[in-house]
């Protein structure tokens, strides 16, 4: 097996609009750290290449996907469907990169030829690895939102790895869970948040690439001091450290065989049933009042948030779409992709039953090969819906269409 490296600068040379808050309504003016895209180019024992591309952006919405795919498969003659595209979502990057909304040309031409750059140096960078499963939990960075203090503080961010050991030097691929965003609405400075923050601290950081799991309910809300540029390094240093101990002690590490499948499953999320006009305002009305009468600043934010999303000129009038489920099978680690944000129970859900079928470690890896919006819980929409299913656009059963579709697309490839 052979893997390689690189990674690419895709900071903006001028202002931009800024992607993640309703609320932030300025471009940006400044820059903190640049942002990235990242590549692992691993090659298994029959010479089979795959791609994986992370973007230190929101999302990466299938017109982008396509786009990275069709010029990736061109030019260096591999499969689309072995061409994985994925953002880290942070909420610090540009927001003019969404087809469906707005769209910055003159960007999007500089994230594919610097995906391309960087594809083209990590295939040069291919050298002979042996791969590890390393597992690894963060705590004290991140808690499920809906926690009380202290269900929060014992929260363990899950945070496994893949070592790729090589003599040229590790190349390391994470998998965390959690909205990396300790900026907030009021920062307008370009920045990667916390994966900058733990690459910059960790002794692997500069070849690390980072996937984000199933985080719609996860967040720094209760574990950040302030929204601020040293809050990101101290947040940032606790998981680096975290990373790098599990690294260097390799406690219940496993070797892996790697041998690579891939494919693409499409389906159709039918859209859901939103609130009426006179109950969208009868419900915003109640936010307000909940948002004066709040206990603490969390619950402030959460109402504010709920009340963003109704204000919102296209609340409601979202429709069905079709969506695309990314399926990377290593041999020992089988890692699906959802163009979705998915909160952490129904990631678990999703893992859980999978593993049992597959008899396989699972990851579940959300923002990939798409941006298509929240996966909802269910639940009915009410006066106490959270922001997530206030903000969802697809039917209350889409976790069961959504899981028979992941379903097919494992079964055929384990047939």
């Amino acid at each position: 097996m052979r893997v390689g490296f690189c990674r690419q600068a895709i900071t903006p040379e001028y202002s931009m609009g800024m992607a993640g808050y309703d609320r932030r309504s300025l471009p940006s003016d400044g820059v903190l750290d640049d942002i990235y895209v990242s590549v692992i180019a691993v090659e298994d024992d029959n010479k089979g290449q795959m791609l994986i591309c992370s973007y230190d952006l929101l999302g990466t919405d299938t017109g982008l996907c396509a786009r990275v795919r069709k010029a990736a498969s061109e030019r260096f003659s591999i499969a689309e469907n072995r061409i994985w595209v994925s953002a880290t979502h942070t909420h610090s990057a540009p927001g003019a990169i969404f087809y469906r909304r707005t769209l910055d040309e003159n960007y999007m031409e500089k994230l594919v030829s610097s995906s391309m750059q960087a594809i083209a140096s990590a295939l040069e960078d291919l050298s002979c690895a042996k791969a590890k499963f390393v597992p690894a939990s963060v705590k004290g960075v991140a808690s499920v939102r809906t926690m009380d203090s202290d269900e929060a503080g014992n929260f363990a961010m899950p945070a496994d790895m893949i070592l790729f050991e090589r003599e040229n030097g590790d190349v390391v691929l994470n998998r965390f869970v959690c909205h990396p965003t300790v900026l907030n609405e009021k920062n307008t400075c370009i920045s990667r948040d916390l994966p900058g923050a733990c690459a910059r601290q960790s002794k692997n950081g500069e070849r690390t690439l980072f996937l984000n799991g199933p985080c719609a309910d996860i967040s720094t809300r209760y574990s950040r001091r302030e929204s601020t540029p040293n809050e990101v390094e101290r947040l940032g240093g606790i998981w680096a450290k975290a990373l790098d101990n599990a690294l260097e002690n390799r406690e219940n590490s496993s070797d892996m065989q790697i041998s690579i499948s891939s494919d693409i499953e499409e389906l159709y999320m039918p859209a859901a049933k939103f609130f009426s006009g006179e109950e969208k305002e009868r419900l915003m009305e109640s936010l307000r009042e909940r948002m004066a009468n709040a206990k603490d600043i969390g619950a402030e934010r959460e109402f504010n948030s709920r009340l963003a999303v109704l204000e919102r000129p296209t609340y409601g009038t979202a429709e069905g779409r079709d969506i695309f489920v990314t399926y990377l099978d290593l041999g020992d680690l089988i890692i699906v992709g959802l163009p979705l944000e998915t909160n952490y129970e129904a990631g678990e859900r999703f893992r859980e039953r999978l593993e049992k079928t597959s008899l396989k470690k699972v990851w579940i890896v959300c923002y990939t090969g798409g941006y298509d919006g929240y996966l909802p819980s269910g639940r009915p929409l009410d006066f106490d819906s959270s922001y997530e299913d206030l903000a969802a656009i697809y039917t209350s059963d889409a976790e069961e269409i959504l899981w028979r579709s992941i379903e097919k697309c494992v079964s055929r490839n384990q047939n």
